[in-house]
């Protein structure tokens, strides 16, 4: 995030501590090599994904269709209900924040 978007953020003065999150998200050195040509065209998985609008909006539709897509069933409803199920909500130790942990997907 770099300097200047840590010091955006602490000025939103948040009851956590926003470097700590930063840090968190992203230690410092790091953006330099998770936005390098290396990563870029690499699949590392829990770290980067690479779509087109196109090929995220199907994906996000196997979960809306509730596992069909096309009249296809790509996943089954037992698969879709544990994807969408809250495994941890307490607050995560780093961010402070609770990340309402899926398998796989989450919200904040």
């Amino acid at each position: 995030m770099g300097e200047l978007g840590g010091k955006a953020i602490s000025f939103l003065r948040l009851p956590v501590n926003t470097r700590r999150m930063i840090n968190a998200l992203v230690p410092r050195g790091m953006e330099d090599i998770f936005w390098g040509p290396e990563i870029m065209d690499a699949s590392v998985p829990a770290a980067n994904g690479f779509f087109t609008a196109r090929s995220l909006a199907r994906m996000y539709a196997v979960f809306a269709g509730q596992g069909e897509i096309d009249g296809d069933r790509v996943l089954s409803a037992r698969t879709v209900f544990a994807a969408a199920e809250i495994q941890n909500d307490r607050p995560d130790l780093v961010l402070v924040v609770p990340m309402r942990w899926r398998l796989g997907y989450h919200r904040s």
